[in-house]
């Protein structure tokens, strides 16, 4: 039914009539039309702020060094605070680290105390003996390195020295 309604509205409803069109002269086919505030014209002085100096500000420069002299300080003090702290977790990570190369010391000590007892032993050094063909020797062949004490050499010393 709705769609009924538009279509005898359509109908129903006078169209306007179009006007006849105006046909331009032969020379206004060229022209432009006029553009919006065209009569309105906008002059630019040129301005050279070259020699002009700006005004120092002391209350402003003194707020911004005083703002960074706090910031810096707050710096400090934060460093200050925290230095500890990361001492504290780096002596850490030293003492982790120490720990584990105790175990690895002491686990290679171990081995080798096992390696010398096992070469030490008298079963091996006997077998070692047999492979060789070593053999002991006689009593004459045996020069001992550090001979017994010998006296005479120290009476000489004193005799030398006038002590005596």
């Amino acid at each position: 039914m709705a769609t009924l309604t538009h279509r005898l509205r359509g109908l129903l409803v006078q169209k306007p009539v179009a006007e006849p069109q105006r046909v331009a002269p032969a020379e206004d086919i060229y022209r432009l039309r006029a553009l919006p505030n065209e009569h309105i014209h906008f002059y630019m002085k040129t301005i050279d702020n070259g020699h002009v100096r700006r005004e120092v500000d002391k209350r402003s420069q003194s707020i911004g060094w005083k703002s960074i002299g706090s910031g810096g300080l707050a710096a400090i003090i934060a460093i200050v605070m925290l230095l500890p702290i990361s001492l504290t977790v780096q002596a850490g990570y030293q003492l982790s680290a120490l720990k584990l190369e105790r175990q690895s010391y002491l686990r290679d000590r171990s081995e080798l105390m096992l390696e010398e007892a096992r070469i030490l032993s008298p079963e091996s050094l006997v077998k070692l003996a047999r492979l060789q063909d070593f053999i002991d020797p006689d009593q004459g062949k045996i020069v001992y390195l550090n001979p017994p004490g010998d006296t005479a050499l120290a009476m000489k010393v004193k005799q030398r020295d006038g002590r005596e």
